[in-house]
């Protein structure tokens, strides 16, 4: 790698010279090739801990110069590396350099061609360290050392010490998009780590008693302690970053902080640290002011913001992006604004004055003003919120308004009739003027704080959101909270289009929907009729089209259901877009993987609040099975619907913590009674009973009971809880459950869960695939996963654009042995590190045939079960075909004793299907040591196979029969040179030999020269013969008709006759009997393969950690 050229001094002591000419010199560094020593032990140790940069490679070319200076101007990790460079040097600068006339000439232009050849290199790095060559010296080290390919984008590379036992070993700690290396060298001790994201199960920063402060890496083997870095926060927080990303790459999620960004990032050039870290403060921004994903956080600035009202000022952190500007106070996050540029009028600079030091003002349409004082770099913060505004304005304008549901269509008419009919009918006047007396005190409320998009999220609003969101207001407010209102505003028309779109199309998930939608609040009277279940219908099957990776999984159906009750049509299916998308990503999926992870965070929540309870719950298995559904369903599933309704409104408000809180308040309320439980079903029981009986005595909506409640009433009267009493209480007892909280928990929990589902997935599939009868055991079908699972992981790290586009569908909604597959490219590689037969030129056609065989839908990808199935699974015919032929003739066999029970027949194998049969079984034979004798044999079968198909063949209108053999003077050899041609060729290495003998009369001296047929130039013969069950039987792609000579001359040269194929067929039965006959082609077939040592020493691309460890 060339280097900026540097003065360096002669280093006689660290570097041995191993070349050199009148200019340059290349030289060795001690401690590394032969000869180490003390010495080099000794320079080895000062690399590793010192890390100098350029002059810690192992190789180096040096300028020398005038007197006695020298230039560093390349470095190599290997001798070859530098040694094209040397050579480069030596064709294109040495006669250039004789002309010049002094040295201080030379070296002026040598340091110029060198900074000339790295910017072109350099053209778009970026890197971490302290220069784009120090992160270039790193990147070459990085691959060197761990074999790592170029596709593998190193991140960033710090110093640190890995503790293995109580001994630390300092070296550099490599983060790259999908692992973390550890190298270190001292004093002759070498130790290296590689720990692939995918493989980390927990991350965490801890100081003990005996490791200083720093970084735990926990894995399915091991625990690794990484500490000494020089800022342990910031290391931390991107190796974390980067686990996250490795865990949802797994999931397959699409959620904002998709795996594609990263990806994105890293195509044009290795990304940065900052880079991710601002992708990652992106996620935190979207998720915590509900934005659509497409905003991500520009700039961020400490502020002041002036409350008009209460004339204070509130401390908090000034956040823009794209389209928005928002606020967020630093203690308790309210007040909070979020103000979409499109609404602003005006941004300027605001009036010196001792209240407002320092200060923007911005000005909204709703006749709003905001001010942001002590701003630090107020002027460049202007500027871009002026440019963004102009952008943001245009894309307004550029937008239409979106178009009115006419009135009568939809659920707006549902909605007017539904509102209508409890105001007048099921409102008794008391209910109507408390619903009344809560619209005036929101009136106050807009009046003083505005209303809209840039109202104020201030601590009375909560207040006011906890006593009950008013009917009328209900939806309007869900869709300000949620940030519906905003993805509304941007797509106006996108749900008139999915519905004109999905009209008349039937599909698996429509229906899935079909099957619900009766089952979606039956209790409601607003479902009880055709209106209400078409509206559901209509944003159900939108909503599938809109995310068809998520498309529709059950409870979705009862939260929309209530979404529907309070905003039309169109309101309510932005708000699922919000819900599935922002508010509890990866919830709604085959494997609710969302939903597992809260699970997981409420009860490390429940065990730090409720220790006493929490340990009880635990022994009666009770936490996860009952409060999955409270999340799933935001408690519409066990609370009646008015005090449901009440979770929503300060659900859309806080977000999930809303339910975190409420969820603890729910088991605090019954603590001491579920302490005297006695098992899962004894506490389940008391909890319904209490949930049934929480009301909202402040509803203006009927009371509609669950169904269970129903069918459960035993008669007695229950004591009541208010729903409001019940928010109110979880708000001053759980305070504490915030959203910076849970997120920072969700991240930890991800791992844990996400290598849980791993875990469960390996065993379904090996259960799955063990019950089918397969010839491996369940320890060699793990091994086998675990080699399938990284060959799909090194596809979707290093795979060109477009075969990842076609494999990173990992969909979660496949079963769960078609989840992960592989295409052609990838099987190969599998495949030959897997093939019970020597390697050889013929492993990569071999290979190739077998993935047609593998790929029975024709879709160009294989799954494990196919991968088995091609090893030795018993059970296919075709597979039998070709890997047992004994299990064939022992089905023959039982078919015959047994009439009643019928085999289907093979097709029978025309000419040139046998002869792509023979040359690969030819291929097989190849680097064995009993090779010549299987030639031999083969010959003698093909020979015979030949007389079979000639004796059952029409007529012919000559009686000429034909013999293969080689060309006069050729050896045993021309065989074994036709294996080394085949796979590029495929050509023929034989000339037909006419003999008047008849058919089946060949001599033994022929028959033992025989090796291979070729079929007549009417027909092509197929580079893979395929058996399928069609009844064409075979597919073929043609052969090759050129041919190569032979090394030996004229006598080696090359002919081609052929042969009348007109109904010459052999049948499978011909086939293995024939094959019987010859001993040696028994033994070759018949030898046993160990599996367990194949996959143990196949070469593993990406090694897990604990098996990867060398000191």
């Amino acid at each position: 790698m060339w280097i900026k050229p540097e003065e360096v001094a002669p280093g006689t002591a660290l570097w041995v010279t191993e070349d050199t000419n009148e200019f340059f010199r290349l030289q060795r560094r001690r401690g590394y090739g032969e000869g180490k020593g003390l010495a080099g032990l000794l320079v080895g140790t000062l690399d590793a801990v010192l890390d100098s940069g350029a002059r810690s490679s192992p190789y180096r070319i040096v300028h020398e110069a005038w007197m006695q200076s020298y230039w560093a101007i390349a470095t190599g990790g290997t001798r070859e590396e530098i040694a094209v460079h040397w050579t480069w040097l030596e064709q294109n600068l040495l006669h250039t350099l004789s002309i010049f006339e002094s040295s201080e000439d030379q070296t002026e232009f040598i340091t110029g061609k060198i900074k000339g050849i790295i910017a072109e290199e350099q053209h778009g790095m970026k890197g971490e360290g302290s220069s784009g060559e120090q992160f270039r010296e790193a990147t070459m080290r990085f691959c060197h050392l761990f074999a790592m390919p170029q596709a593998e984008h190193l991140v960033t590379f710090v110093s640190c010490s890995y503790w293995k036992g109580r001994v630390p070993r300092h070296g550099w700690l490599y983060l790259s998009l999908n692992h973390a290396c550890f190298h270190s060298f001292l004093l002759g001790k070498e130790v290296k780590l590689i720990l692939p994201w995918v493989e980390v199960r927990c991350l965490e920063k801890k100081a003990t008693v005996l490791f200083p402060e720093g970084v735990e890496v926990s894995t399915r083997g091991s625990d690794y302690h990484f500490s000494m870095f020089l800022n342990v926060g910031d290391s931390y927080g991107l190796m974390e970053l980067l686990a996250d990303r490795a865990a949802r790459q797994l999931l397959g999620t699409d959620s904002i902080m998709e795996p594609r960004k990263f990806c994105e990032v890293s195509t044009s050039s290795s990304p940065s640290g900052d880079e991710l870290e601002a992708l990652g403060r992106s996620y935190h921004y979207q998720l915590r002011f509900s934005l659509p994903r497409c905003e991500n956080m520009q700039m961020e600035a400490e502020c002041s913001l002036w409350l008009t009202v209460e004339k204070k000022h509130v401390q908090g952190q000034l956040y823009t992006s794209q389209r928005y500007l928002c606020f967020a106070a630093s203690e308790d996050s309210l007040p909070s604004l979020v103000i979409p540029l499109r609404e602003v009028a005006m941004i300027e600079v605001a009036s010196k004055s001792n209240v407002l030091p320092n200060a923007l003002a911005v000005s909204t349409r709703g006749h709003l003003s905001f001010f942001f004082a002590f701003l630090r770099d107020r002027d460049s913060l202007l500027q871009h919120l002026i440019q963004a505004h102009m952008t943001a304005f245009v894309e307004a304008n550029a937008v239409k308004s979106p178009l009115q549901l006419p009135q009568g269509s939809g659920s707006a008419a549902c909605e007017v009739r539904i509102l209508d009919t409890y105001l007048s009918i099921h409102c008794s006047p008391p209910y109507i003027a408390k619903e009344v007396a809560k619209e005036e005190m929101w009136k106050i409320h807009f009046a003083k704080y505005g209303r809209g998009p840039c109202v104020y999220r201030i601590h009375s609003m909560r207040h006011l959101v906890q006593l009950g969101i008013p009917v009328r207001l209900r939806g309007e407010l869900w869709l300000l909270f949620s940030g519906a209102t905003h993805d509304l505003a941007k797509h106006p028309h996108h749900y008139e289009g999915l519905l004109e779109h999905s009209q008349g199309l039937a599909s698996l998930v429509t229906e899935e929907i079909e099957r619900d939608l009766h089952r979606s609040l039956p209790e409601h009277p607003a479902f009880q009729s055709e209106l209400g279940i078409a509206a559901l219908r209509r944003v159900l099957t939108a909503y599938a089209f809109h995310n068809p990776r998520i498309g529709y999984c059950q409870a979705m159906n009862i939260v929309t259901s209530a979404l529907l009750i309070f905003a039309d049509e169109e309101g309510a299916f932005w708000l699922l877009v919000a819900l599935c998308e922002r508010l509890l990503p990866d919830y709604y999926s085959n494997r609710v993987v969302g939903a597992l992870i809260d699970q997981a965070v409420f009860e490390d929540l429940l065990r730090e609040h409720l220790p006493t309870l929490h340990c009880h719950l635990k022994d009666l298995g009770f936490i996860a099975t009952t409060s999955l559904s409270w999340f799933l369903t935001l408690f519409l599933s066990v609370l009646p619907f008015e005090s449901a309704t009440a979770v929503l409104d300060c659900f859309f408000f806080d977000g999930v913590a809303a339910i975190f809180r409420l969820a603890l308040a729910v088991l605090h309320a019954n603590a001491s009674n579920l302490l005297m439980c006695h098992d899962d079903g004894e506490a389940m029981q008391l909890l319904s009973r209490y949930l049934d009986n929480v009301t909202n005595k402040d509803s203006i909506l009927p009371s509609v009971p669950h169904l269970h409640a129903i069918l459960s009433a035993d008669g007695k009267n229950q004591p009541t809880v208010d729903v409001h009493e019940l928010i109110r209480a979880a708000e001053q007892k759980f305070s504490g459950v915030t959203f910076d909280i849970i997120e920072q928990m969700r991240r930890k929990k991800r791992l844990e869960v996400v290598q849980s589902l791993e875990d469960t997935t390996k065993r379904n599939v090996v259960r799955t695939i063990s019950a089918d009868h397969t010839n491996f055991s369940t320890n060699e079908l793990e091994d086998l996963f675990h080699l399938f699972k990284v060959e799909y992981l090194h596809n979707m790290y290093w795979s060109s654009d477009q075969e990842m586009h076609s494999l990173c569908s990992h969909n979660q909604n496949l079963a769960y042995t078609m989840q992960y597959r592989l295409g052609r490219t990838h099987f190969q590689r599998l495949f030959q590190r897997l093939s019970p037969w020597p390697d050889g030129p013929h492993t990569v056609c071999l290979a190739d045939r077998t993935f047609h065989i593998a790929n029975r839908d024709g879709s160009g990808l294989v799954s494990f079960r196919d991968l088995v199935a091609v090893l030795g699974e018993a059970g296919d015919v075709e597979m039998e075909t070709c890997l047992d032929y004994r299990a064939i003739l022992k089905k023959w066999e039982q078919e015959k004793l047994d009439k009643e029970r019928e085999l289907k027949d093979l097709p029978k194998m025309n000419q040139a299907q046998f002869i792509q049969l023979c040359k690969t079984l030819y291929n097989l034979f190849g680097q064995d040591e009993n090779e010549q004798e299987l030639y031999r044999a083969i010959a003698v079968v093909a020979n015979l196979l030949l007389s079979i198909g000639e004796a059952g063949q029409k007529p012919l209108q000559s009686n000429t029969s034909f013999l293969w053999t080689p060309c006069e003077g050729a050896s045993l050899d021309v065989a074994h040179s036709f294996s080394n041609e085949s796979k590029s060729t495929e050509g023929s290495c034989f000339q037909a030999k006419e003999s008047g003998a008849k058919s089946g009369q060949a001599s033994s001296n022929d028959a033992a020269t025989t090796f291979l047929l070729f079929s007549s130039s009417a027909a092509q013969p197929p580079e893979c013969g395929i058996l399928s069950d069609g009844a064409a039987g075979v597919e073929a792609a043609n052969v090759d008709e050129s041919h190569s000579p032979s090394e030996n001359g004229s006598a080696q040269q090359i002919t081609r006759r052929t042969l009348n194929q007109d109904g010459w067929t052999i049948t499978c039965e011909q086939f293995l009997a024939s094959l019987l006959t010859e001993p040696t082609l028994v033994t070759f077939f018949e030898q046993p393969v160990d599996v367990a040592a194949k996959i143990c020493n196949s070469t593993n691309p990406l090694p897990q950690a604990d098996s990867y460890t060398m000191s």
